[in-house]
C-alpha cells in the first residue's frame, strides 16, 4: 500500500522525465527546457537551463546525465556542474526516451512528426456492401485504423544506438 504525497512543486508547466542519481532527483521539464535538481527534502534548483522548449528524457552518463530534447531531437550530456554539450542532433522532432545498456551503450527513441496540414491523416476503407440472399458470405472487413486522439500527430519513430568511443 503506502501513501502518496506531493514531494515538490517545480517552476514548470510539464515534468517529462525523472532520474535519481546519488541522492539527487533530476526532473526534465518544459516548456522552458529546464533541468531541475531536487534534494532529499524536496528543495529544487535549476541545474541546467537549456535553449530547448522541452527536455523530455533522462539517462545516466559518465560524470552526469544524458538529456533528450523536444522540438529539436538533440541528445545532450549535462555534467554534474550543470554544463552541457550536444552529443548528437537527430533528424526528428523529439528525443522521447533514453536507456543505457551494458557497456554504456545508449539507446535513443526519436520521433519525427508529419506537419502537413492538408486534410485528415485518418484514412478508413469504404464500408462493405450488404450481402443479398443467395450471395456468398461476406469476407471479414479489413482492420480499420483507430481514430486519433485529439491533438495526436501522425509521424514515424526510430530507435538509435550510440556507443561511446572505446566502448
Amino acid at each position: 500500500k503506502g501513501r502518496w504525497r506531493e514531494f515538490t512543486r517545480l517552476a514548470a508547466e510539464h515534468v517529462w522525465a525523472l532520474h535519481w542519481d546519488r541522492g539527487v532527483l533530476y526532473a526534465a521539464t518544459g516548456p522552458n527546457g529546464k533541468l531541475f535538481a531536487i534534494d532529499s527534502s524536496g528543495k529544487s534548483r535549476v541545474h541546467h537551463d537549456s535553449d530547448e522548449k522541452h527536455l523530455l528524457s533522462l539517462a545516466p552518463a559518465p560524470g552526469g546525465l544524458y538529456v533528450g530534447s523536444g522540438d529539436g531531437a538533440i541528445l545532450y550530456r549535462v555534467d554534474s556542474g550543470g554544463g552541457a554539450f550536444a552529443v548528437r542532433d537527430f533528424d526528428g522532432d523529439e528525443l522521447r526516451a533514453l536507456s543505457v545498456g551494458p557497456g554504456g551503450v545508449v539507446f535513443a527513441a526519436v520521433n519525427e512528426f508529419d506537419d502537413s496540414r492538408g486534410g485528415s491523416s485518418l484514412s478508413l476503407p469504404p464500408p462493405p456492401k450488404p450481402a443479398s440472399l443467395g450471395d456468398a458470405p461476406m469476407p471479414p472487413a479489413p482492420p480499420q485504423a483507430a481514430p486519433r486522439r485529439a491533438g495526436e500527430r501522425p509521424g514515424k519513430g526510430a530507435v538509435f544506438r550510440f556507443t561511446l568511443p572505446g566502448g
